[in-house]
């Protein structure tokens, strides 16, 4: 018999201001971030959407730098998840002449803010894309419905 494990990924992709107009980050979800893993093979194996996400960011004012983190989870009743989650952001690509610290490996998000970049002050909007990968759970995980809420953060280093 077969359970399906269906993840959904709730991505708030409204735009958030953190400061004002000529400081804010924006979440672009680029197409639908939902992952269902109904055969072993999709158990067993890391799940990857590429070029899930954009961030679209401007940084007018000063430095500023971008974390990432999950700040909520379901699960099925009975389970908790705990930190750190199945879910990796990797970074694809960027446009900015700005950019340091930049984490360029697949990082495994948790419940704590982890930086995915520092960004220098700039006079026009960066886009940077990533994609979006739900890493194996190899069996220790029931079946049912999950979703995660990812939380980004445009700072002041």
């Amino acid at each position: 018999m077969r359970f399906p494990l269906v993840i959904l990924l709730v991505l708030l992709s409204l735009h958030g201001y953190s400061q004002n107009l000529d400081n804010y980050i924006q979440v672009i979800s680029n197409t639908s971030l939902n992952f269902s893993l109904n055969t072993v093979a999709k158990i067993e194996a890391d799940q990857t959407i590429s070029n899930a996400l954009t961030l679209q960011l401007s940084s007018k004012d000063k430095n500023r730098e971008v974390y990432a983190r999950v700040s909520s989870v379901t699960s099925p009743s009975g389970f908790t998840l705990t930190s750190p989650y199945p879910v990796k952001l990797l970074f694809v690509s960027h446009n900015s002449s700005n950019v340091s610290n930049l984490v360029s490996t697949a990082l495994q998000l948790t419940n704590t803010d982890q930086r995915l970049f520092s960004q220098k002050k700039l006079n026009s909007d960066v886009q940077f894309i990533y994609s979006l990968i739900f890493a194996a759970t190899n069996w220790s995980y029931p079946p049912g419905n999950y979703s995660f809420t990812i939380l980004y953060t445009l700072t002041p280093p």
